[in-house]
């Protein structure tokens, strides 16, 4: 059987590269692919058996090359909401400090406003009371 092996080298060696570049070109790059002897003959029942054995890895295998992309593609995601959230955050910062500045601009203004109207009322009302005075003085000094 050596023989055999050592007599299908060309075989194994352009079966080794063909896996070799399928494994870089659709797979984790870097595996070395596994030793295939021509003389290994496997009933059809064996193969069928193996392959069912080697199903639950080939499974793993599979979720292992997909999480890491999945978690590549959630962290890339991720880094553009942050990015579309800081900027949000750079431009609402000032816009709150002028917010601020407003509302303290605006409550100045109404103790002025309210300020202004007490002296109003207060010169109104004195003009009233003037006035009731000057027509109680015209009144009186009609009767006098």
């Amino acid at each position: 059987m050596a023989g055999e092996c050592h007599a299908n080298k060309a075989t194994d060696d352009q079966m080794a590269q063909k896996y070799a570049l399928h494994v870089e070109r659709f797979h984790q790059p870097g595996i070395r692919p596994p030793r295939m002897c021509g003389a290994l003959n496997l009933t059809q029942a064996e193969a069928s058996s193996y392959s069912w054995m080697m199903a639950p890895d080939l499974h793993r295998v599979g979720g292992a090359e997909t999480a890491p992309r999945q978690e590549e593609n959630k962290l890339s995601r991720n880094k553009a909401t942050a990015a579309v959230v800081a900027k949000h955050l750079q431009s609402d910062a000032p816009r709150g400090d002028q917010e601020q500045q407003l509302a303290a601009e605006f409550k100045r203004l109404k103790q002025d406003y309210d300020l202004l109207q007490t002296e109003e009322s207060c010169l109104k009302g004195g003009k009233k009371a003037r006035a009731a005075k000057l027509s109680r003085s015209s009144e009186s000094g009609k009767l006098k």
